[in-house]
């Protein structure tokens, strides 16, 4: 009995609890995506502002099912989805910026799209 206590609920245990430590809290995001050059970027509506897409989450998701569409190369699919905004590391690049990362892929919508005359960084 005790084994089972140590290989199975122990770890299952601790990996819930690390799963539940994370520092940022996902939200709903609306704006524009594309996949281009093996980058993913998304605009915010909201803010105006676009951000590169971080590896982590739903990254590997959005990619495939943008993929998918067929689109012409550069043309941005509207996407509704959950996820956070993050500083990267120092470790991670030269130059310090804020990443989105996707956590939950809700829908795409080829028919709409943000407002492209409010973007900044483009």
């Amino acid at each position: 009995m005790k084994n089972t206590l140590t290989t199975i609920i122990l770890p299952c245990m601790l990996a819930l609890n690390l799963a539940s430590c994370s520092q940022y809290e996902s939200t709903v995001f609306a704006g524009d995506y594309r996949y281009y050059s093996g980058i993913g970027e998304f605009f915010d509506c909201k803010t105006g502002v676009k951000y590169y897409l971080g590896k982590q989450g739903v990254n590997k998701e959005l990619k495939e099912k943008y993929l998918a569409l067929k689109l012409d190369e550069k043309d941005d699919v509207y996407l509704n989805v959950e996820g956070y905004l993050m500083e990267e590391s120092p470790e991670d690049t030269l130059i310090p910026s804020t990443i989105f990362i996707a956590t939950e892929f809700i829908s795409f919508d080829t028919s709409r799209g943000c407002e492209v005359g409010r973007r900044v960084g483009h």
